[in-house]
């Protein structure tokens, strides 16, 4: 993993600090959906991994795997935005259809 000088002077965040960021990206409602759906991927882990999948999200991208917790959250948005129209609730229920969003 590459991480620049001055990320590896910073403190780790909390995890309580990483959802509070999530859930100020969306409703109280998708975020219920988007905290059932990291915790079921990633436990709230961002160096989470598993066979080629990475971070809180478990994207397949070693690229992923290297961002910082906030930028994974950012990422993974932008992804259920495209995929998913933007809604938690939706990514979360095909989770749970399929074992994989």
């Amino acid at each position: 993993m590459n991480v620049s000088a001055a990320e590896s002077k910073q403190k780790p965040l909390h995890v309580m600090n990483i959802k509070l960021y999530a859930y100020n990206q969306m409703s109280w409602e998708q975020f219920q959906c988007y905290n059932y759906l990291i915790y079921q991927e990633s436990r709230w882990n961002y160096k989470a991994r598993n066979g080629s999948h990475y971070g809180l999200g478990q994207m397949r991208s070693k690229w992923y795997g290297t961002l910082s917790p906030l930028k994974q959250i950012d990422a993974h948005l932008d992804y259920i935005k495209h995929r998913y129209q933007g809604d938690a609730c939706k990514a979360y229920a095909h989770w749970e259809r399929k074992g994989w969003h």
